[in-house]
């Protein structure tokens, strides 16, 4: 089973070579003996932006699509940027087949941010809270974020 890093924080070396340690720690723990292959662990990079704690348009996508579609918050330093990989992931894998995001926490980090951040441009624009278009749900056509919830 492929593993999938996001590099967001570290170079993608230093992410592979923790992404290996943790791997054998927790197979120790359970008492497995799980050795991976260098073709195992895929490093995604091009999700940092600016730098860390700078949120990107395609992560605070990404916080508001998992928020409005399953309720799940991310914060933009690192999970926002974590699930825009997934997201985009999924997409090229398709329907039908699936990717698991292992959320880290992250939760205290959304305070850190004013609340605007959260706003897809056109509703932070707007200044009301709302938005006119929030994409659609990559698998559900005719469902978006906007939609209700059944």
């Amino acid at each position: 089973m492929p593993i999938l890093g996001v590099a967001i924080n570290r170079s993608p070396d230093e992410l592979r070579q923790r992404i290996e340690t943790d791997v054998a720690k927790a197979s120790g723990m359970l008492g497995l003996d799980c050795k991976l292959a260098e073709q195992d662990i895929h490093i995604l990079a091009g999700y940092l932006g600016e730098g860390y704690a700078a949120p990107t348009p395609g992560a605070m996508n990404a916080i508001a699509l998992a928020a409005r579609l399953e309720g799940i918050l991310l914060d933009p330093c690192y999970t926002g940027k974590a699930m825009h990989a997934a997201i985009d992931v999924a997409r090229r894998f398709g329907a039908g087949r699936n990717v698991v995001f292992i959320h880290t926490g992250g939760l205290p980090g959304i305070f850190s941010y004013p609340s605007e951040s959260y706003l897809p441009a056109d509703a932070a624009a707007a200044g009301d809270g709302t938005a006119a278009a929030f994409p659609a749900h990559p698998y559900l056509p005719g469902i978006s974020a906007r939609s209700p919830i059944p």
